[in-house]
């Protein structure tokens, strides 16, 4: 969905701005008009971003006219529009439903402890390639295409950052929640749309967009004939997806999980943290075998 957007405002003789792996596998903000740029904006990064010098590159470009497609969290776009200090008609930000971001320093960490020495060439946080949208994988390829692809229920990276542990402390006061939104659309994943259009479950996944001004309006209106659209309820997909009106709560064992991984060497954190609890195997196991009978699907219409 965000593919489509952007490449209306590249086609404008516009630019786009959002989170990208950098050589080093460090998330940053970049801005482009190179359609090839895109495809690292598009991918989910369950890491903080580096912002750097990117509001100021904002800044400029708008300065000169062209459109400019923005992409961040709530808060990155809300920290845009406080440094501009003025609203600019050809600016449009996107935002997107948080759970909270993880800690760059412990994304490093996991990285170096889990690559043991060898580049890191790709990563994939969402690759649905392996068992769909529900079950999506952490896929890492190395420099000798040998590769890492975990489920998110078992990789250790992912059951920290699920479990509200490993998110930085400022996302637990999050103030844009509950309509606080400076965003122009707000996209995000529409769990259980089985339960408000059967037709599109089909585990390939299916995107929810939130509009949120007349500039994100237009735009969309732009783009709909690339795009199978249909209207819905904000009431239900705010139960759906709580985090678009519920601030993420502190993790159990968050304290400690920051205390190991201060007073720990590498190896031996992530040691700790990498067994998997037996009532996750056993839960992980049967969502297979009913993924596999057909039951999960019915479940899905039924939770």
């Amino acid at each position: 969905f965000f593919g489509v957007l952007a490449r209306r405002i590249l086609k404008e003789n516009g630019v786009i701005s959002g989170a990208a792996f950098d050589d080093s596998v460090k998330v940053s903000h970049i801005v482009t008009d190179n359609v090839i740029d895109l495809n690292k904006i598009k991918k989910t990064k369950y890491v903080q971003s580096v912002i750097g010098q990117v509001y100021l590159q904002v800044e400029k470009i708008l300065k000169t006219g062209r459109k400019v497609l923005f992409s961040g969290t709530p808060c990155q776009v809300a920290g845009l529009k406080l440094y501009l200090g003025r609203d600019y008609d050809n600016l449009i930000c996107i935002d997107l439903i948080c759970h909270g971001v993880p800690s760059p320093g412990v994304w490093k960490s996991y990285l170096n402890y889990i690559s043991k020495g060898s580049e890191v060439h790709e990563v994939n946080f969402r690759d649905k390639s392996h068992a769909g949208w529900h079950d999506y994988y952490l896929h890492i390829k190395y420099g000798d295409n040998s590769q890492l692809n975990e489920s998110h229920e078992l990789n250790t990276y992912m059951r920290l950052f699920l479990s509200d542990k490993n998110i930085r402390p400022a996302c637990y006061y999050c103030n844009f929640k509950s309509g606080n939104y400076m965003s122009d659309l707000t996209l995000a994943d529409a769990w259980k749309i089985e339960k408000e259009y059967e037709p599109w479950a089909d585990d390939k996944g299916t995107s929810l967009f939130i509009i949120r001004s007349h500039k994100g309006e237009i735009l969309l209106a732009s783009c709909d004939s690339n795009l199978k659209l249909r209207k819905s309820n904000y009431e239900f997909w705010s139960k759906m997806n709580p985090s678009l009106v519920t601030r993420t709560q502190v993790g159990g064992g968050r304290k400690k999980l920051f205390s190991d991984f201060s007073e720990l060497d590498e190896s031996a954190f992530w040691k700790k943290y990498s067994p998997i609890p037996r009532k996750k195997k056993i839960r992980y196991i049967a969502k297979k075998v009913a993924k596999v009978t057909g039951i999960e699907k019915a479940l899905r219409k039924r939770v």
